[in-house]
């Protein structure tokens, strides 16, 4: 087993070691004596990173996701655009730095993330008791709630990795890789939300896999589907060892399957269809857009509050462009149609919406702007 994946690759923990410590140097060159530690979370943290192997070279799969423990309190998208210029330099998919001060860790509430921190983080740099003050919050106290941010803080990894010519037949081996891994991303995604209904939550990806298939009214063949999916995450490579685009639809309908099950759970009530998933959605956020007064009385609560409805606009797009996948007519079947609606006041200039390619292209542009203006996709110590 090597440091940062499961593999014992000399050349991946290699490769990756050294971006780390570019990337330490970056950040110890940027904040001087304000930088305490850093700790390097998510896949790579625990030891359960994603990467390939191709001509000799490594070449990791996951973002880098790194928690900056400073001395004084930066704003949590200070360092995003150290993290977009160190990627690039880097070649990699992200570097997400998320900058937290030490004197505020005991203060972090119950999250996915906090527990994945405390419990599979890994210091890179710093003092032995540099998380110490962080809460060692018990996996089965998670909220509800953190199932549901993170089945939508998932929503476009589908909708990125493929184009309608993809899923019409075999592509390059790049483009396998990429469809093969999102839905694995997706699959492992709502594995980890309905653990967390379940009161049964762990930091890692196999013992996840193995708690899942011991559920309550748990089928053989989603089972299954799940270890094929965790296998494949945790050893990707060439060729991809099953059909892509079979695995991108059976992840959608599963994806798509498990955010009706986490809101229902949540409501405490049997959401029925998508008709009123959307409308449960959409509600609660349009109160200030509707009240004159209130644009009045608290201008910069109301600016807060349209933000957030335009990200539950988007959210709801990306949701009907996934559906439209199985109607006949894409563009113009029901949530091809609804996904239209949705989408045009948040992109005007992706007018006209002609083929189901458009409504992808046009809800991930939404999703970058309404959704995820920052690379970190909306995880903080303290919540999305």
């Amino acid at each position: 087993m090597g440091r940062f994946t499961i593999r014992d690759e000399p050349e991946v923990d290699q490769r990756i070691s050294a971006d780390l410590a570019r990337i330490e140097r970056a950040l110890a060159e940027r904040l001087g004596g304000d930088l305490e530690g850093l700790v390097l979370v998510g896949g790579f943290g625990r030891g359960e990173g994603s990467a390939i192997l191709a001509k000799g070279r490594a070449f990791p799969l996951n973002d880098y996701d790194l928690v900056v423990v400073t001395r004084s309190r930066l704003d949590p998208v200070a360092l995003a655009p150290a993290g977009e210029a160190l990627a690039r330099e880097l070649g990699i998919g992200g570097v997400d730095l998320l900058p937290v001060r030490r004197e505020d860790l005991a203060a972090a509430g119950p999250s996915i993330f906090n527990v994945d921190l405390k419990r599979g983080g890994t210091a890179l740099s710093g003092p032995e008791d540099l998380l110490d003050a962080l809460p060692d919050f018990e996996p089965s106290s998670l909220p509800a709630e953190e199932a549901s941010v993170l089945v939508l803080n998932r929503l476009p990894c589908l909708l990125e990795s493929v184009r309608a010519e993809d899923l019409e037949g075999p592509g390059p081996p790049s483009r396998e890789l990429a469809i093969g891994y999102a839905a694995a991303k997706v699959v492992l995604a709502a594995v980890e939300a309905r653990l967390v209904l379940a009161g049964a939550y762990d930091t890692s990806y196999q013992e996840r896999a193995a708690r899942f298939t011991c559920l309550e009214n748990m089928t053989s063949g989603r089972a299954s589907f799940v270890q094929e999916m965790t296998d494949f995450k945790l050893r990707p490579g060439f060729p991809v060892p099953f059909d892509p685009r079979n695995a991108w639809t059976r992840a959608r309908s599963f994806f798509l399957g498990m955010i009706l099950d986490v809101s229902s759970h949540i409501r405490g009530e049997k959401i029925p269809d998508w008709d009123r998933w959307e409308a449960l959605h959409l509600s609660r956020w349009f109160f200030f857009s509707r009240r004159a007064a209130n644009r009045i009385l608290s201008p910069r609560k109301y600016r807060d509050w349209t933000a957030l409805a335009r990200r539950r606009r988007a959210e709801a797009a990306e949701v009907h462009v996934l559906l439209a996948v199985q109607e006949g007519d894409a563009a113009e079947g029901k949530h091809g149609r609804r996904a239209r609606e949705l989408l045009g006041p948040l992109v005007p200039e992706s007018r006209p919406f002609l083929t189901w390619e458009h409504h992808r292209r046009a809800a991930v542009v939404a999703d970058g702007r309404h959704v995820h203006p920052h690379e970190r996709r909306g995880e903080t110590l303290f919540g999305p």
